[in-house]
C-alpha cells in the first residue's frame, strides 16, 4: 500500500543521478525519490505505483481504469499501441502523452496521476474526484501528493 508525491522545482528532473531541489523537498516530506521529482510513500494507505515513462514524460499515480479495453483501442487507433504488461497508470500516462486532455476525458475510473512533462508538473484527476490530490508550493517548488500528511511535512509549504 502506498501514496505518491511529486515535486517540480526550478531545476526540473534530470535524467542523471544529480539531486534536485525537488528531490530535497521529497526527502523532507519523508519520501525518498525513486526518479527525479517522483516518490512513493510506502507506509500510507493507497494503491500508488510508478514511476512510469512514456514519450519522455515520467509519472506516478493511483489509477484504476474501468474501461481499459476501450482506452487501449483508442491508443491503437491513434498509432500508439500499448505494450503488453502496462499497468493502468502507464495507460493513463500514454493517453495524456498521445491524445492530451481529450484522451484523458475518455478514461472512466478512479485516478490521480502526477506527470513531470519537461518544465511542467501536470496533475490529472478522475472526473468525480474519487482519488484525493493535494498540492502546495514553497519558494519556486511545487509539490503534489495523494497524502495531505506528506504535503504538510514539506518545508514552508503554502497548501493549495
Amino acid at each position: 500500500m502506498a501514496r505518491f508525491c511529486a515535486c517540480l522545482g526550478p531545476d526540473p528532473g534530470h535524467r542523471d543521478a544529480r539531486p534536485t531541489a525537488a528531490d530535497a523537498h521529497l526527502t523532507a516530506m519523508g519520501a525518498p525519490p525513486l526518479a527525479p521529482g517522483l516518490a512513493l510513500l510506502p507506509d500510507e494507505p493507497g494503491h500508488a505505483e510508478g514511476p512510469f515513462e512514456a514519450s519522455g514524460m515520467r509519472a506516478v499515480g493511483e489509477v484504476t481504469l474501468h474501461n481499459r479495453a476501450d482506452l487501449l483501442t483508442a491508443l491503437a487507433r491513434a498509432g500508439a499501441p500499448v505494450p503488453p504488461g502496462c499497468g493502468d497508470g502507464e495507460v493513463l500516462l500514454r493517453l495524456w502523452a498521445r491524445l492530451g486532455a481529450p484522451g484523458v476525458a475518455l478514461a472512466e475510473g478512479m485516478f490521480a496521476l502526477a506527470v513531470l512533462d519537461g518544465r511542467d508538473l501536470v496533475l490529472i484527476r478522475d472526473h468525480v474526484g474519487a482519488r484525493t490530490l493535494f498540492y502546495a508550493r514553497a519558494d519556486d517548488t511545487w509539490a503534489a501528493a495523494t497524502s495531505l500528511r506528506a504535503c504538510a511535512a514539506g518545508p514552508r509549504w503554502a497548501p493549495g
